[in-house]
């Protein structure tokens, strides 16, 4: 359920790095080369004097990773993120990825957004 009273966003982090680098290593054991896994991770964003944690107007394709208070990093050790944009789209202007190339989803209105990553085992 949604997380209640203070969050301490540095051990959340931690526990959630722990607990997706655990489930790719599982993945790894079972999946054949090139096949891809779909993962989405929360997103925490930065916040400054002025604004609440998504003030409205933010756009979520217009995050980078310095917009990031943390950034979700587990070990990808046997995985390459990859671009989810299918090549005929990949230059269309209005398809905002992060730099990692992945996509952030997320309503005005959340505390916690979502990236969505496309892994491919190597």
């Amino acid at each position: 359920g949604p997380q209640r009273g203070k969050v301490k966003i540095n051990e959340v982090v931690r526990e959630l790095n722990n607990l997706y680098s655990q489930s790719l290593a599982e993945f790894a054991k079972i999946l054949k080369p090139n096949k891809r896994v779909v993962m989405v991770w929360p997103v925490f964003r930065k916040l400054s004097l002025h604004q609440s944690a998504f003030s409205p107007g933010l756009d979520p394709g217009n995050l980078t990773n310095t917009d990031l208070e943390k950034n979700i990093n587990p070990n990808l050790d046997n995985f390459k993120i990859i671009n989810p944009i299918p090549k005929n789209l990949q230059q269309d202007k209005r398809i905002k990825l992060t730099d990692r190339n992945t996509i952030i989803y997320g309503r005005n209105q959340q505390k916690v957004w979502r990236e969505i990553v496309v892994l491919k085992k190597i």
